[in-house]
């Protein structure tokens, strides 16, 4: 039941009909009988700014999580972006502050290792390949280096896209293998598709499988469906995978500490 005193979350992107993060917040809320709901709304582009506003001035708005295509956009109207969102240009969790200024942080990529380390699977000197260079992949890209990933190669097919994301990591992580690709990499350890691709039946593979080199961990950021076709050939084919549900999972609890949620689990 949604009351007057019911604090409010929201989840924004488009579409929105995708998202997983109010089935795990809303299953918590109930289960812990707490007087919260999150809600996804599915806005046009022109409509971010409006929604911006609102967000900085509503009284029981308390967390906004953003989503595809939204985390680069939404970066205009954060007051106090954390280093890696001014470093990257992407967000995807925004809290408000009590001047009514908007706080923007990025955990995307926390929540990937995250999921992976629940896998005893560390990134640490080893290889990870990024196919698509948007607001999942950069902050992947860039927790990847943190924890100290031998070498990063990044794939995207806007060429200058991913350029412009080795750009904004090399001052960060002077010294680091960061590289641009035009094809997959003969080896690699672990591969990340943070394309759509697989959203629709109809897409094509981020990357051929049988390229994939034996023993990589195979994972995905699209969470529907469940267990993309790039998953489903990867697991056939026997890699270890990895899905875009249990990233978002991964995150979850990060989320949670952001915007001030006690005892989550």
């Amino acid at each position: 039941m949604v009351r007057g005193s019911t604090q409010l979350y929201i989840i924004v992107g488009h579409p929105i009909s995708q998202v997983k993060s109010p089935e795990i917040f809303n299953a918590w809320f109930t289960k812990e009988s707490i007087d919260a709901v999150m809600i996804p709304l599915d806005i046009a582009s022109d409509g971010l700014a409006s929604f911006a506003n609102m967000f900085r001035e509503s009284e029981n708005i308390h967390g906004v999580i953003v989503t595809i295509p939204y985390k680069a956009l939404i970066t205009k109207y954060i007051d106090w972006p954390s280093p890696q969102v001014s470093a990257l240009g992407a967000a995807n969790v925004l809290r408000r502050t009590k001047e009514h200024e908007i706080e923007g942080d990025m955990v995307d990529g926390k929540g990937f290792f995250r999921a992976l380390s629940e896998k005893k699977v560390s990134v640490k000197a080893k290889h990870i390949f990024i196919i698509g260079c948007g607001g999942a992949g950069s902050a992947v890209a860039w927790d990847a280096l943190e924890a100290g990933a031998a070498r990063v190669s990044l794939l995207d097919e806007d060429h200058q896209k991913a350029q412009d994301l080795r750009g904004r990591l090399v001052p960060h992580y002077p010294g680091q293998a960061i590289e641009v690709v035009s094809a997959p990499p003969a080896r690699f350890d672990i591969v990340l598709n943070a394309t759509p691709l697989g959203m629709s039946a109809a897409d094509p593979l981020p990357m051929p499988i049988q390229q994939i080199p034996a023993g990589a961990i195979v994972t995905d950021a699209v969470t529907a469906p469940p267990v993309t076709p790039f998953l489903q050939g990867a697991r056939k084919n026997g890699h270890r995978i990895q899905s875009g549900r249990e990233m978002v999972a991964g995150q979850a609890p990060l989320i949670a500490e952001y915007f001030g949620m006690k005892g989550f689990q």
